[in-house]
């Protein structure tokens, strides 16, 4: 069974689905009558306990994600800051009594996994009540007496959303366990020498030259721990370290500086890691290239696939989804084929979508910063059906 919660201090809606998608549970719980605050998350707490006695064994539960920025006409500080301390305690609850860590669903990504289409100009409370009403015969709405759904009604509607839109991904194993190590930890080279250090030996004079002859500066150095490798199986390369959001090193890429056949060598380990993960924020827009020297010249918030095709159950993939962040795709011209598919996939899940061109570099790495400042400003929104209508046209 899966959980759907709609979390709000006023009224919270609440849906569990069973295995085939069938509502099971479809209710409003009402905490308007409540002032305090930690009386509302109280009256919460009874209600899940409740479920959990009379259900049980939930496989996922998915909470839609509180709003992450302010929007004019739309939000106060001061209620996204309550809405988040809300969610948080609900979310807690949820670990302590289900004893199932929540996942989290944007609204915009759940609607668009359950098919619901909101025209421009149109609210989408609206839009969800009606498909609902139309679709999902075990949601009931009640009407006040001038016939307009009452107000726990939308909740219970956006409720199903939420589980519906989990329900999909989990029967599509977006989130199932995979074997893969998700928290792969690997120790850098004994050999590794940083170069971020003021007083560095004479050895490090050629890996220094190379990084200045690509653009890179001393920030840039200082900010993607870039070092070295002096001896072992990766002397005369430059090594780039990769952390983990808990702060452990997952992955490295080595580069050589000293003209070795083979440029670059790497650790075998799994590339199923979300790269610097530490240092970047899904609240805000990501840039996906290929390479890391690529992401260094994209900037901060930037992540490379190294090389990699993003499949849906890779970890990188699977958090661009759950913050709904919006991504600019930047991939080298002749990965035409790996974009496409990349822009598709992110489409499908309802992710904001931007095409970065770079034409006519090979890649991000040969720009100038600044160049690739100007050129993500010109980035083009791709509208779903306009970018499905045009592929096929060209096939044709």
């Amino acid at each position: 069974m899966i959980l759907g919660l709609d979390v709000s201090t006023s009224i919270t809606g609440a849906t569990i689905l069973d295995k085939e998608g069938e509502v099971l549970y479809n209710e409003a719980w009402d905490t308007r009558k409540f002032k305090n605050f930690f009386v509302k998350a109280a009256y919460i707490e009874e209600r899940i306990v409740h479920l959990n006695k009379l259900y049980g064994g939930f496989e996922k539960v998915f909470i839609e994600q509180s709003l992450q920025t302010f929007r004019s006409g739309f939000s106060s500080a001061k209620t996204l800051s309550t809405l988040s301390r809300f969610n948080g305690i609900v979310s807690w609850l949820v670990y302590r009594i289900l004893q199932t860590e929540p996942e989290y669903i944007a609204a915009t990504s759940a609607r668009k996994l359950c098919g619901i289409r909101i025209p421009r100009g149109v609210k989408a409370k609206g839009v969800v009540i009606q498909y609902v009403l139309d679709k999902v015969p075990g949601v009931t709405i009640q009407y006040t007496k001038f016939n307009n759904p009452k107000p726990e009604c939308y909740d219970k509607a956006d409720s199903w959303v939420i589980a519906k839109a989990g329900h999909t991904l989990f029967s599509d194993d977006l989130f199932a366990t995979k074997e893969v190590d998700l928290d792969q930890r690997l120790s850098i080279p004994t050999e590794f020498k940083s170069l971020a250090n003021k007083n560095l030996p004479l050895t490090s004079q050629n890996a220094q030259i190379y990084l200045k002859d690509r653009g890179l500066t001393k920030k840039d150095v200082i900010y993607w721990k870039i070092g070295y490798c002096e001896g072992g199986q990766y002397d005369g390369r430059i090594l780039i370290p990769s952390f983990s959001e808990d702060g452990y090193c997952n992955y490295f890429v080595t580069r050589t500086y000293i003209g070795d056949w083979k440029k670059y060598l790497n650790p075998t380990a799994s590339k199923d890691i979300i790269f610097n993960d530490l240092y970047l924020d899904f609240d805000s827009d990501l840039v996906l290239v290929e390479g890391v020297f690529d992401a260094i010249v994209a900037g901060p918030n930037s992540a490379p696939l190294l090389g990699s095709t993003l499949k849906d159950t890779s970890q990188l993939f699977q958090k661009i989804v759950r913050n709904d962040t919006p991504v600019y795709v930047a991939l080298d011209p002749d990965a035409s084929k790996k974009e496409d598919s990349l822009i598709r996939k992110l489409l499908r899940y309802g992710v904001q979508v931007h095409k970065i061109d770079i034409s006519p570099f090979n890649d991000v790495g040969e720009m100038t910063k600044e160049e690739f400042k100007f050129r993500k400003s010109q980035a083009v929104y791709i509208e779903e059906d306009t970018y499905m209508l045009t592929k096929a046209l060209m096939a044709i």
